[in-house]
């Protein structure tokens, strides 16, 4: 009994260091800088959630990529910034969405919980180094870690078999300007005047600062200081009704943890109504007017 139960021990042991020198081959094999090759005149990358990935339309900005991700925090635009810029060495500005409620601590939970959990960190897993993970599995429900180690591990399997050095940050879908139809506004105004405001302000008084997530807003300028990387921060168009919650910490962090960082706020820009797809996001059309507003800012200020 004795003897079958250590042969049962190393056999799962020997399974294990097999998934394991499996898993290390394909992070190894999906790390190439080949993978992640934009074309050749790349020199802007655009990054952050939803609301440059609605608002920035790259296709109109000469040497552009925007890479925006709705639920994207920090935490995971670190590792996308850093793989892009290994690879792409003509990348010499970062711009980086700065705006309220990416001080919110819904953000944490937007790093390692539920669904949040399963749909990011599978992209980026196999770019995550010892310290990163220990966020990970600190913080992360342990079922919820458990299923998506193993939907990484199929993943990751799948993409080393077949991928023929194909753009990867495509595969694994990094993000992208988002075409937004939608058209909202009339409705928010209606459900904000009538019922929206004493529920809405409730919300944000129960709320506190991120902690996680500003930690690698953090690294990501300590990162593009030291690569040289000219780090701009970007707060879009946002309508005249958005409650501006955290406006004074995220002032404060340009005076502090961010000084001397480049902050163009266009949180006040005058756009219609119906550029508008809602409070925070803006729609197609809006997408249009304002990256023509932004690119002529970059011509002047850049060209």
């Amino acid at each position: 009994m004795l003897k079958l139960f250590f042969k049962s021990i190393a056999f799962i042991f020997g399974i294990a260091i097999i998934v394991l020198l499996v898993f290390n081959t394909c992070n190894i094999a999906l790390c190439k800088n080949i993978l992640y090759k934009t074309s050749n005149d790349t020199n802007l990358i655009v990054l952050g959630h939803s609301h440059t990935e609605c608002s920035i339309d790259d296709k109109l900005i000469d040497g552009a990529i925007n890479l925006s991700q709705s639920a994207d925090t920090y935490f995971y635009t670190y590792f996308k910034l850093k793989k892009m810029v290994e690879a792409n060495k003509s990348i010499s500005k970062v711009m980086l969405v700065y705006t309220n409620n990416m001080l919110s601590q819904d953000r944490d939970n937007w790093i390692y919980t539920g669904q949040y959990l399963s749909s990011k960190l599978p992209k980026y897993a196999h770019l995550l180094q010892a310290k990163d993970w220990y966020v990970i599995f600190r913080h992360g429900q342990p079922g919820n870690v458990a299923n998506t180690l193993l939907k990484i591990f199929q993943n990751n399997l799948y993409s080393c078999i077949a991928n023929n050095n194909s753009q990867l940050y495509k595969e694994f879908k990094w993000g992208g300007y988002l075409f937004l139809v939608r058209d909202s506004i009339p409705k928010e105004i209606f459900l904000y005047k009538e019922m929206a405001t004493k529920e809405y302000n409730v919300t944000i008084n129960n709320k506190s600062a991120t902690s996680t997530n500003i930690k690698y807003l953090v690294k990501i300028a300590e990162y593009c200081k030291q690569n040289n990387l000219k780090l701009i921060l970007i707060r879009p168009p946002l309508f005249s009704l958005y409650d501006k919650y955290y406006d004074s910490e995220l002032h404060n962090m340009l005076n502090n943890e961010l000084a001397g960082i480049e902050f163009i706020d266009y949180s006040n820009c005058k756009l219609k109504d119906d550029e508008f797809g809602d409070f925070e996001h803006l729609n197609y059309r809006g997408a249009n007017a304002f990256t023509k507003i932004l690119l002529h800012y970059i011509k002047c200020k850049y060209l």
